[in-house]
């Protein structure tokens, strides 16, 4: 008897170790890769909607007006001769929406990310399906503001000077084998105007009230 039932046992055991072996390559190599890359994904759309989100309503706001920003000084022929920027006002904004871009983060933690668990078998039917694995998404450090301007040719004789608010926010997340970090950088335009003629030669001056 314990001779049969070892006869029957071996072959259990044969098949117990190679599905484990399967199963253990498949998630080393399909599995976790592509979890990586999908949580890194996914994570960075879900900070970009936030903080896209938190700016909408701050620069939704009536107290903003771009043209507020930038005062252009002409001569008696009507060319610009000097592009003013009111510093004071912009870095005002710039505070504010750091402020906001921060109080938004602090509910991420709230707001899990979702993978499909058929996704990770890089299968296409099953993209999208099975049930979801959840994976917290975690601010990490401060948040790096930055006012940039610049000017580019639009066409003959025209110049488009623009301002934009730039941020940039690092997250990670904890995955089972490891914690990925990554950044969200993200860019807005606060004002946009289109200079007919030549650039002056004093494009940029700070000024405040």
């Amino acid at each position: 008897m314990p001779r049969r039932r070892n006869k029957k046992i071996f072959p259990v055991l044969i098949i117990f170790f190679i599905i484990s072996f399967i199963l253990t390559y498949f998630v080393n190599k399909q599995a976790l890769p592509l979890l990586e890359y999908y949580a890194e994904n996914q994570g960075i759309s879900t900070a970009t909607a936030i903080i896209n989100e938190a700016v909408k309503e701050t620069l939704g706001d009536n107290s903003y007006d771009s043209e507020n920003f930038v005062n252009y000084e002409k001569n008696e022929s009507g060319e610009i001769t000097a592009i003013n920027i009111d510093t004071i006002k912009l870095n005002t904004l710039k505070a504010s929406l750091t402020y906001d871009v921060i109080e938004s983060l602090k509910k991420i933690r709230d707001t899990p990310v979702n993978i499909p668990f058929g996704t990770l078998s890089g299968i296409g039917i099953f993209y999208g399906k099975g049930p979801d694995i959840h994976i917290n998404l975690i601010p990490e450090g401060g948040v790096t503001s930055d006012i940039k301007t610049d000017f580019y040719s639009s066409g003959i004789n025209q110049t488009v000077h623009r301002i934009y608010w730039e941020v940039n926010t690092d997250f990670s997340v904890v995955l089972p084998n490891k914690t990925i970090s990554f950044s969200v950088p993200c860019r807005f335009l606060l004002s946009e105007t289109v200079i007919v003629g030549e650039i002056p030669k004093v494009y940029f001056q700070n000024q405040g009230e």
